[in-house]
Formats: structure tokens, sequence, C-alpha cells
């Protein structure tokens, strides 16, 4: 243990174990430190007893004002008398009355609608890309770019709907995207 953590310890008023001890048995300057320290506390001036007793009589005793206490009792009274009087109207109120008031207050029902989000650029270039590939010339495409301007379907692929899903997402787009995916034999 060294002279600072002896230092630290006594100055915080921790209690004196064995490795403080055994440092001030060893170490003379504090133990030194360590007397003058605890004569510095010993010789702390104390008041008298008496004192205490004569300053304390000095100040007059708390009194409380009679109007004080009389006000705090009323207001009780009344918070007690409104409360009592609420709750015992709400216990006894007519059981009709309650009904009617619930039957006359209407809320209005919301009707909430999915709303369905259009099909990607690339869903549909995909979706064409294989109709093409399945149906060969009985489905036609404009492509400008990486974008299918329109597709033209003919009629007959709706026969395929029930068995191939490349039908029924011609479809569910023909649907969605009226103006670029259409049934009509080609001219």
């Amino acid at each position: 243990m060294r002279c600072d953590d002896v230092r630290k310890s006594v100055t915080e008023g921790a209690p004196l174990d064995e490795a403080v001890r055994g440092h001030m048995d060893a170490c003379p300057a504090c133990a030194e430190e360590f007397e003058a320290l605890r004569a510095l506390v010993a010789s702390r001036p104390t008041a008298p007893p008496a004192l205490r007793e004569r300053v304390l009589a000095s100040f007059p005793a708390p009194r409380r004002a009679p109007w004080l206490v009389l006000s705090q009792a009323a207001a009780f009274l009344i918070v007690g008398i409104g409360v009592g009087f609420g709750a015992g109207y709400a216990v006894k109120a007519p059981r009709e009355v309650v009904r009617d008031v619930v039957r006359e207050v209407s809320v209005p029902t919301v009707v909430t609608k999915e709303i369905e989000a259009l099909p990607t650029d690339d869903l549909v270039f995909n979706v064409s890309l294989a109709a093409k590939n399945v149906y060969g010339k009985l489905v036609d495409v404009d492509y400008q770019g990486m974008r299918v301007e329109k597709i033209v379907i003919d009629p007959m692929v709706k026969n395929y709907e029930q068995y191939c899903p490349v039908a029924r997402e011609l479809e569910n787009l023909s649907q969605k995207l009226p103006d670029r995916v259409v049934y009509r034999k080609k001219y």
C-alpha cells in the first residue's frame, strides 16, 4: 500500500484495516500525519449543551391560524359531499335513459379498401418475354428499349388460363393495365 492510498483512506473516514495499520507501522511519516489529523479532530470546539435549548427557546413556537384549520376542514367537507353526490347519481341513474342515449349515438362506419399497386415495368417486361416464348405468334409485343409499350394477346390464350401461369399473369396485367395489355386478334 502506498502513502497516497493511506492518506485517502484516512481522510475519507474509512475504517483502518490491516493493510493501513501495517503501512503506518512501517512508514513513520504516515503515522505522524495520522496522529496530527487525529489531534485536529479531537481539538474541535463543541458548543455547550445549554446553548441549544437557549437558541430554540428564543424562537416562538409555530402556531396555526384557527381560520386556516377551519377553511381546510370546510374544503374537505365540500369535496366529500360533491364526490358522494356524483357517485350516488351515477349508481342510481335509470337504465332506460342510459340505453336510449346509447341508441341515439350513431358511429359512422368506415369502409377500408385495399389499394393494390400497379405492376412494375420489370414485371410487365418479364411477363411479355415469357408470353412471347410460350405462345409465340399469339402474343405481339411492342418494346421501346426495356419498356413494354403494348402487349396484344390473341383471345385464344384465355383458354389456357387454368393450366398456364403465364396466361393467368397476362389476364392480371390486362385488368390492371387495360391500356397496355389488350386481348384482340392481330390484323
